[in-house]
């Protein structure tokens, strides 16, 4: 089945999942489609959001539309976090258009759970058919599996930055 976090096609709504502190937060995808129009992440007024990500199907979207400039498009950080991949695809639409800087300091995917781990399933930054060169910024501390760079455009161009972490 699908499951719309807002409308699947939307550029005037954020329409995010936010989870708590609590640690009681999951997202578990075995199959079907998740689209998230806007963000997955902490509150913006607390840094000590907890969630646990598993996905072993599916597919995952997350558009990023009118982003919260202070987090990530998707964030799992902090003690008490898991982030752990086995199948699916996780899609991350819509970079930073040409500007070569994060428009949030978590960047687009920020993957710094206390424990995780990335076995199957692939990670997609896709230009969700946006015209234009993208640029991505990513933060991860755990070995990612299978990353996938992608344009709609012939004359378009994506590049993936990493913020601090080497890319494993």
């Amino acid at each position: 089945g699908n499951v719309y976090i807002g409308p699947k096609v939307s550029t005037a709504f954020n329409n995010d999942i936010e989870y708590s502190v609590g640690g009681a937060s999951e997202i578990d995808i075995q199959g079907g489609n998740l689209y998230v129009n806007g963000q997955i992440r902490r509150n913006p007024l607390n840094a000590g959001g907890i969630l646990k990500y598993s996905q072993s199907g599916g597919t995952v979207t997350v558009r990023g539309q009118s982003q919260n400039g202070t987090n990530a498009k998707l964030e799992v950080l902090n003690t008490g976090s898991t982030f752990n991949m086995s199948g699916g695809s996780l899609q991350i639409l819509r970079g930073n258009g040409i500007f070569r800087t994060a428009s949030s300091p978590f960047g687009d995917l920020y993957p710094r759970p206390e424990t995780g781990s990335v076995t199957g399933g692939e990670i997609i930054f896709s230009d969700g058919a946006v015209a234009g060169d993208q640029n991505y910024f990513l933060d991860a501390t755990i070995p990612l599996n299978n990353l996938t760079v992608s344009v709609a455009g012939a004359a378009d161009s994506a590049t993936v930055r990493l913020l601090t972490s080497p890319l494993t």
